[in-house]
């Protein structure tokens, strides 16, 4: 910022503009219905971006770590999986003050052995709510995938960030990639659909249908703080004087 705080020319380029556009529409005056999609891996790294957006959506389903996380938070056994423990009392306030909104998955493809270094599980499973113990969620299941796209049908804007799953290993990467298929279709219908952060914009350009998108946000980190804020130094510092 120290070069624009200096010069008396500043400006932003078409895409920040787009960026702008379609993010700080989204979280100010959304067309409804308005469906949030969060999954990836951590709830610490969206914690505020996810409540901003609770507060204007309709529904929010949850996949990935932040649905195991939040699954933890209400008492409900997620086996061996992946969650943050540290995040389990603000993933109680989160669910005490919106849970009418937040869609949890009913069941996961579960396995009892994953290596993220290698891209390898053991094999794989559906299982419904709670998971038993030695058991890794590594995927959102098939009616659970039914549940999220299902949301699609009535929404008018569409906001997703974080994959369903450990989308490394290929196995387990389904509910991602067919969560993508439906938001690509809604997108051709005329919908706002717009996906943010970098582990989701890479599964969706795998799938070749990221031109289908409204709009991709190429922030990774970015993208939920200026969510949470609807500011950033960088794009504060290009406002006049």
């Amino acid at each position: 910022t120290g070069a624009a705080r200096i010069m008396k020319i500043k400006m932003a380029g078409f895409l920040l503009e787009k960026e702008i556009h379609y993010l700080g529409g989204m979280v100010t005056s959304p067309a409804h219905p308005f469906i949030v999609f969060a999954g990836g891996a951590k709830l610490s790294s969206k914690f505020g971006a996810i409540e901003r957006m609770l507060q204007k959506a309709d529904f929010m389903f949850a996949g990935g770590g932040v649905a195991l996380t939040l699954l933890k938070a209400k008492g409900t056994s997620v086996g061996d999986s992946e969650a943050e423990t540290r995040l389990l009392e603000l993933g109680a306030v989160l669910l005490k003050k919106y849970g009418s909104k937040i869609i949890l998955p009913s069941d996961f493809m579960v396995t009892n052995a994953f290596s993220r270094t290698n891209g390898t599980c053991g094999q794989l499973s559906a299982h419904e709510l709670p998971l038993p113990e030695k058991s890794f969620a590594v995927d959102i299941g098939p009616e659970s995938i039914k549940t999220a796209i299902g949301l699609l049908d009535k929404a008018e804007t569409v906001f997703w960030n974080g994959p369903m799953g450990i989308n490394e290993i290929a196995a387990c990467s389904k509910g991602t990639t067919e969560l993508c298929r439906a938001m690509a279709k809604k997108a051709k219908e005329g919908k706002t659909v717009i996906a943010g952060g970098a582990a989701t914009v890479a599964e969706i350009k795998k799938t070749g249908l990221g031109r289908d998108f409204t709009h991709l946000s190429i922030g990774s980190t970015s993208c939920p703080e200026y969510i949470e804020r609807l500011a950033l130094p960088g794009i504060s510092v290009l406002d006049p004087e």
